[in-house]
């Protein structure tokens, strides 16, 4: 097997979860209980969005559906929020 593709994943894995993890219990001291629990729901969007800048490869159609739900439950949390303070 090639070294590229270990490559990438290692990338991926450093950079996507390592960082995503590291930021998180950096902020987390910084948010509420509920924003604590939301955001991180966030951070599995990333995956395929690498995935498809770096290797070309295509979403499917639930995919981008469900990532756009999600953003939009996460924005809509951040709205709600915001009104109520």
């Amino acid at each position: 097997m090639a070294a590229t593709p270990w490559l990438y994943i290692t990338f991926l894995g450093l950079i996507q979860l390592g960082l995503a993890y590291i930021l998180f219990s950096i902020a987390i001291k910084y948010v509420n209980a509920l924003d604590a629990i939301i955001y991180p729901v966030i951070e599995p969007l990333f995956n395929p969005l690498l995935t498809f800048i770096f290797l070309e490869e295509t979403m499917s159609e639930i995919a981008l559906i469900g990532g756009f739900l999600v953003i939009a439950g996460v924005i809509g949390r951040g709205f709600l929020h915001k009104a109520s303070s």
